[in-house]
């Protein structure tokens, strides 16, 4: 990978962009003066190690910048190491994109190379889903030895432990989410082209499932159409499911003498809520920042936790230890209690760009494109653990 940049990094005396020559091979990043094919008379003014020094590789809309004119660009690749912050502007989108795959590989290299032997875990493959049955999959969910697989095209299962091709259960015609209510027995989904709430008796669910033509009748709960998140919540005995559509969170409060949700609170949201959490505490939520709100208290309006953030936003809410949240930005993460308050001093960063995350006590598994990045998550011994 070789071609013209404009170059900006923050150990430098020069504080401005600064036209390079940059060539990339598997183990250096280097940059030039000039673009001269006599290399034994060219000699690099910033090279970087991508074997030891490359720690971190953004792209995009992720890092955007403001050029010299004013203008915002985001034709960016920002290359993070232990000493510096190196900016290559590109002359196009493609271009950077280009630069990041080149960067982001070699960022994979390093993290193989690098780990513990001790590190490699094994894994079983629990389902190949191959053309023509592979499937569009939003959503799953684990109920007893049945995985349920919400989809483009409708709701599935197969056997956790003897998995097979995905049945088709009739009656959905496409599932968004799902979210199990293990204490009713009830399981609520997003479905069909309306993206509306439904539940489904977890009775009549199974002996769906048993049957030679799986088909269950889901009951759709007026009023609550074109949503894409749920939460089950419960807090001081009180049941909630909430319900997050573009601008609102829809809380349904459960009736036991009736056996039924019906509408407690609307919550409004600056931007769709992405990620929402339910812990003893309180109920957590992640949409232009993270919010935390007592539904069962007098104090029932969302207290926002950080202040919001232009470059980067919510994408995951993780329970660490009882009054202990990791607020999971696109780019970072922050360890916070139910106050907003740090709980530790370190902030933790992303190899790549994240796709999903998954926290198992001690380990925090971090999901992209290509590979899954693997923390331990350390003791809480104070501010200063990690």
């Amino acid at each position: 990978m070789n071609g013209w940049v404009r170059l900006f990094r923050d150990d430098s005396n020069v504080r401005e962009w600064q036209s390079a020559w940059g060539e990339m091979d598997e183990k250096r990043l280097m940059f030039y003066d000039n673009d001269s094919v006599q290399t034994d008379l060219r000699k690099p003014f910033l090279s970087v190690d991508l074997e030891k020094e490359l720690r971190i590789v953004r792209v995009g809309s992720e890092v955007p910048v403001k050029m010299d004119n004013g203008q915002v660009s985001h034709n960016i690749v920002h290359i993070k190491t232990d000493s510096r912050n190196i900016y290559i502007l590109a002359p196009s989108m493609q271009t950077a994109k280009r630069w990041a795959e080149a960067l982001q590989s070699a960022s994979t290299r390093r993290m193989m190379l690098t780990r513990r032997p001790s590190s490699f875990s094994e894994q079983s493959c629990l389902l190949v889903l191959s053309k023509p049955n592979n499937l569009t999959i939003h959503t799953t969910c684990v109920i007893d030895d049945y995985l349920l697989i919400g989809a483009q095209s409708g709701l599935f299962f197969t056997n956790v432990n003897s998995a097979r091709v995905p049945v088709r259960i009739g009656g959905f015609n496409s599932v968004t989410a799902m979210e199990y209510l293990a204490d009713l027995n009830i399981l609520a989904l997003i479905i069909d082209q309306k993206r509306s709430l439904a539940l489904v008796p977890l009775p009549a669910l199974k002996l769906a499932l048993n049957a030679l033509h799986p088909s269950v009748r889901a009951d759709v709960i007026a009023g609550h159409d074109y949503l894409h998140a749920l939460a089950y919540h419960v807090q001081d005995g009180q049941r909630y499911l909430c319900a997050a559509s573009s601008a609102k969170i829809h809380i349904l409060k459960y009736n036991a003498a009736r056996d039924v949700f019906t509408g407690h609170q609307v919550i409004e949201t600056r931007e769709p809520a992405m990620c929402m959490l339910s812990t003893s505490k309180g109920f957590f939520f992640g949409a232009d920042s993270f919010y935390f709100v007592q539904l069962s208290r007098n104090q029932s309006e969302p207290v926002r936790l950080v202040e919001s953030s232009v470059a980067d936003y919510p994408i995951a809410l993780l329970q660490i230890r009882e009054d202990e949240i990791l607020l999971a930005y696109q780019n970072y993460g922050i360890f916070v209690n139910s106050r907003g308050e740090r709980t530790r001093n370190q902030m933790v960063e992303w190899e790549h760009m994240p796709m999903e995350f998954v926290f198992t006590a001690p380990y925090l598994y971090v999901v992209h494109y290509d590979s899954i990045e693997i923390l331990q998550v350390a003791e809480y011994v104070g501010p200063d653990s990690w």
